[in-house]
């Protein structure tokens, strides 16, 4: 009986130690969760005082723990961001590249050039032997002599326009006056076989537009309107598709360029087939302005032959202009001149487009164009 309650008694010690040990052991993890949040808080904040670290979480499985590791080197790369999507980081400025980098400027392709504002030289496209004949010839032309072409002068037949452009620029910049342009312009004459359009373009572009004078309010000389009139006689179209129709809305009867362009349509010596082109440029143009209706009833008064589809793009583009030009006098006279010269060739298709222009048309000549028109459909 006794060991009985001697066992019983010494169960109840145990029981009371075993409880007295839980008891410290969950107040020392009470204890200690507070300092394990204090931790915590202090990493966050240590983090955010360093923008420039970079976390990578790398989940290795759907249960393991994940690996925070800095990474100074990426740090440029550092989105702020927690594992639920939530900014954690403040907004920080773009860092500049380091000094050593250079950041190199969007390439440019070269179009058209401006007719002020020249392409840069690149000498790398000419050799210093082309150079230096541009030099000697630049020399010649300004002290008004006239170059004939010779063998020597090989390079302005078959280079190419990107070359052009740069030898256009090398005169540019040794300067061209009025007298050198007179010389420039009479020497492109002599150059044979011809250069392509595409340079005759370029050389018109580069060289001689930036010495033009002012279509409204100068003129030019003699000397300089003759050099223009052989060099337009040698390339009619260049000269005009690059000279004549970026002016064509300043130049008003009487100008300068105005007088260029009769002489170049009046004088005996132009090839028929040249005005043929000089009408193509003037009629192709989109807006036809009083100059451009002159200049074209001055090239139809000349009579160069037109084939069926040259005729046909006349009289179209004659219907375009119709509307805006229904009150105007001298295009009412270029309706006239074209059923005139042309009316024995019209297709039922170019009389139509013409009987169209004049039933819109406001002027008293409307009946007598009308009147011609019906004579040459008979």
């Amino acid at each position: 009986m006794g060991s009985h309650q001697s066992l019983a008694f010494e169960h109840s010690k145990e029981q009371d130690s075993s409880k007295k040990a839980a008891l410290q052991t969950s107040q020392n993890s009470k204890d200690k969760m507070p300092r394990e949040v204090e931790l915590d808080k202090l990493s966050q904040e240590a983090d955010n005082e360093v923008p420039n670290f970079r976390i990578d979480d790398k989940v290795f499985d759907g249960n393991g723990e994940k690996s925070i590791e800095p990474d100074i080197q990426k740090g440029d790369h550092f989105d702020g961001k927690t594992t639920e999507g939530e900014s954690t980081s403040p907004n920080f400025a773009a860092v500049p590249p380091p000094p050593d980098i250079q950041v190199q400027d969007d390439v440019e392709l070269v179009g058209e050039s401006s007719s002020k504002e020249p392409h840069t030289c690149n000498k790398e496209l000419i050799s210093k032997e082309i150079s230096d004949v541009l030099t000697e010839l630049h020399q010649r032309w300004t002290q008004g002599e006239q170059v004939e072409f010779g063998p020597e002068y090989q390079f302005f037949t078959s280079c190419s326009p990107r070359q052009m452009e740069s030898a256009c620029c090398e005169l540019l910049k040794l300067g061209l006056s009025e007298v050198a342009m007179c010389g420039a312009c009479h020497f492109m004459a002599q150059v044979t076989p011809p250069p392509s359009h595409t340079n005759c373009c370029v050389f018109i572009r580069q060289c001689l537009l930036p010495q033009l004078p002012d279509t409204e309010n100068e003129s030019a000389s003699r000397m300089l309107s003759a050099a223009m009139v052989e060099f337009a006689r040698k390339y009619p179209r260049p000269f005009v598709e690059t000279a004549v129709m970026p002016l064509l809305t300043r130049m008003g009867e009487g100008s300068w360029l105005w007088d260029v362009l009769k002489r170049l349509v009046t004088e005996p010596d132009t090839q028929q087939q040249d005005l043929v082109s000089i009408l193509q440029v003037l009629y192709g143009a989109e807006t036809w302005s009083e100059s451009t209706v002159a200049l074209l009833q001055t090239v139809v008064n000349q009579k160069p032959p037109l084939d069926t589809t040259s005729l046909s793009d006349l009289t179209t583009a004659t219907q375009g202009q119709a509307e805006k030009l229904n009150s105007n006098l001298k295009f009412t006279k270029l309706v006239l001149a074209i059923i005139k010269t042309y009316g024995k060739d019209m297709s039922q298709d170019d009389v139509r487009r013409l009987t169209m222009v004049l039933d819109c048309n406001q002027t008293f000549l409307k009946r007598a164009a009308s009147a011609a028109l019906k004579r040459v459909t008979k």
